[in-house]
């Protein structure tokens, strides 16, 4: 019985597979050929190398470029340099997400604030720094400052006095150009978890 070319599966598990692949990413399985068919040489299929001006053939330039992009360069995703901006990148984060809640908290309740701004502190670096990158702690840390900015007015405006239109008033008086600024952090959240390297 011949393998489906058009939707090869893994021999072990069943699982759908590309076909090229040499390993089945649900069991794990390596296969000597890829499940599809013969491996076919990227060069073979398309011709002659033609060899490039700093001595080196074209398809040894890819794979450097392939490489590089791979490893993300200064910033790949197991370098030190990484490790240490998404370190920074947490602790700034939920230092900020942790003092809006100290002020929000204290503001709405005469005791707590210290407690819940050490709480939301902790919470917000030890979540942002569950990321695999900068990109990522980036990212999650845009948004957590963003939902501060967003959620910290309400504390602080149900501390006002006016009853609830006096909170209501002053929590628009506030989240309004805060809300402007979440949603600049968000786009920036957006955009550094798409930078991210491949």
């Amino acid at each position: 019985m011949g393998v489906d070319t058009s939707n090869p599966a893994c021999p072990d598990c069943g699982e759908p597979v590309g076909t090229r692949a040499d390993y089945c990413m649900h069991c794990g399985a390596e296969f000597d050929d890829p499940v599809g068919g013969a491996a076919t040489d990227d060069a073979d299929a398309t011709g002659p190398v033609a060899p490039d001006p700093d001595g080196a053939s074209v398809s040894d330039a890819s794979s450097r470029s392939d490489e590089s992009t791979r490893s993300g360069g200064l910033l790949r995703s197991d370098g030190r340099l990484d490790g240490a901006l998404t370190v920074a990148v947490g602790v700034a984060a939920g230092l900020f997400v942790g003092i809006a809640a100290a002020f929000a908290v204290g503001s709405a309740f005469p005791v707590g604030g210290g407690g819940a701004g050490l709480l939301a502190w902790v919470g917000t670096t030890g979540y942002v720094l569950r990321s695999e990158s900068v990109f990522g702690a980036v990212r999650l840390g845009a948004y957590a400052v963003a939902v501060a900015l967003v959620v910290g007015p309400l504390g602080i405006a149900t501390g006002a006095d006016g009853g609830l239109a006096g909170v209501v008033v002053g929590y628009l008086l506030m989240a309004v150009p805060l809300g402007v600024v979440a949603l600049a952090l968000v786009a920036v959240g957006y955009l550094a978890g798409r930078a991210r390297p491949a």
